[in-house]
């Protein structure tokens, strides 16, 4: 079963690569939506190549208009939200922008785009298609490398790549960075693994550096350093068969050959990296909090999670429907909320119980990437938002783990049959990327996705001005009036 030949390997890479880029080809004529407005339009840091750089260290500037007025709150104005988009510097009065979080890459390559092709949005979802490709291609890779089976990894990646999950992320303009964060991470978890086969240090050196790359794209990235001393841990425990109440006794003689020894190394200085990260990013934003908590306090925002947590899963297996916005996504209400204590009830059984499973079949490893890379989005810290499916987009890679893993384990059956499992390969498939090039649809441009958000939450408020205000910029002034009467 494992028998492939680089051949395989590089016309497989090539077919997932390919297949990607035609999933979402018609996002190449979508416009700008939402934030794009803040992040690509009026952002006057990618006017230049050399104002990109200087995201990188210089401190954040109050939000300002042209003549000094303060620019009002994104999160708070839907007359904002739905203001035109306008690709012509003429037509508003530039603003002088800087982002609520640190995303210094993004910027500089939306400075590379906007230096060569100005605001021409075919250029900037291009980049958003080919980098998608890219993360296709080394998640391959990875999962080639961590199940040594050629089909596994290849089914795992291709459930991926057809992930309706991931359609924010790809056609939201602005959204580069969490690519651009996936490309690097797993970069650099594909070198150590390298290194650590080859018993390289060039590789572990050039991990390091990836890694720093993929925290200047997105900080959500944390996570890995976390999660590698687990996997390191994990791979020795289950070479010694260890059992659990022999935990504590192990630690001692976990760092006993080299190549451990430099992988603990290269993990501190990687933790050492993202903790540098965070207070860096707080030096020059001046804060570290992005926004405040959604329902207007820490303890109703926290019990509002665990169902959140519930959704994250359940979309990962069934991705129907799906939420452009969740700001009209039911919260608690008060800390005595019994719908919210329910699904912290749920929570916990889903998760005690699927550690649980996980750990006794030895398949813990993906299950723990999925909940350290959700850990930044969990408003432990505010984040101003509830949920995003945004925020799936790199957890979903311990997910098809799992998947390439339980694959691997159903090829070392007497009882397989790979007619069969072709089959369910082809019909998930086919079902996902159906979802996925009609879910595309919906951020083609303003009217369908603010339409799409109100139909969702029809109750409430934000979603229906901006809805209103869409119609209203189209002249579609019944149509404008009856959703206004929604939220009147």
């Amino acid at each position: 079963m494992n028998c492939y030949s680089k051949k395989h390997i590089y016309i497989a890479a090539a077919g997932l690569f390919v297949l990607t880029l035609l999933l979402y080809a018609q996002s190449l004529f979508f416009d700008f939506v939402w934030d794009d407005q803040w992040v690509i339009i009026r952002n006057q840091k990618i006017r230049s190549i050399e104002a990109a750089f200087t995201t990188f260290y210089q401190r954040a500037t109050q939000k300002t208009v042209a003549d000094g007025t303060k620019l009002p709150s994104i999160s708070d104005t839907a007359e904002l939200d739905a203001a035109p988009l306008y690709k012509s510097e003429e037509k508003f009065e530039p603003l002088r922008l800087t982002s609520g979080n640190w995303r210094p890459l993004r910027t500089l390559c939306h400075a590379v785009i906007y230096h060569f092709f100005k605001l021409d949005t075919f250029y900037y979802h291009l980049a958003n298609i080919i980098a998608a490709g890219l993360v296709v291609v080394l998640l391959f890779v990875l999962l080639l490398q961590l199940t040594d089976n050629f089909i596994a990894a290849l089914i795992g990646t291709l459930l991926f790549a057809v992930h309706p999950l991931a359609t924010e992320v790809i056609c939201w303009a602005k959204e580069l960075e969490d690519m651009l964060a996936a490309i690097f991470l797993l970069l650099s978890f594909n070198f150590i693994l390298v290194g650590r086969r080859r018993r390289q240090i060039g590789w572990f050196i050039g991990a390091i550096l990836l890694y720093s790359v993929a925290l200047m794209a997105k900080l959500s990235v944390i996570f890995f350093p976390l999660f590698l001393l687990g996997f390191l841990y994990y791979e020795y425990w289950q070479d010694k068969k260890i059992k659990s109440h022999q935990l504590f006794k192990t630690i001692k003689e976990f760092a006993g050959k080299p190549i451990r020894r430099v992988s603990l190394i290269v993990t501190s200085v990687l933790l050492l990296e993202a903790l540098g990260a965070v207070l860096w990013r707080s030096h020059v934003l001046g804060h570290t909090a992005h926004g405040g908590y959604i329902t207007g306090n820490c303890w109703t925002t926290w019990l509002s999670m665990p169902r959140v947590f519930c959704r994250y899963l359940y979309l990962q297996l069934i991705p129907y429907p799906l939420y452009a916005d969740y700001f009209g996504y039911p919260t608690a209400t008060s800390v005595s909320d019994f719908t919210a204590w329910g699904f912290v009830l749920l929570f916990i059984t889903l998760f005690i119980g699927g550690t649980w499973i996980l750990a006794k079949y030895r398949l813990l490893m993906p299950w723990l990437w999925l909940w350290l890379a959700i850990a930044p989005f969990s408003n432990l810290v505010a984040m101003n938002a509830i949920a995003a499916e945004r925020f799936l987009y790199i957890p979903l890679i311990g997910t098809v783990w799992l998947l390439a893993e339980l694959i691997k384990r159903y090829q070392q059956r007497s009882d397989f049959d790979m007619r069969r499992l072709l089959f369910a390969v082809i019909v998930i498939g086919l079902f996902m990327a159906t979802l996925t090039i009609r879910r595309s649809q919906d951020w083609s441009y303003g009217l369908p996705l603010y339409r799409s958000v109100a139909e969702s939450f029809p109750d409430s408020y934000r979603p229906n001005s901006n809805l209103a205000a869409a119609y209203l910029m189209e002249n579609r002034h019944r149509e404008a009036l009856r959703v206004a009467h929604r939220v009147v």
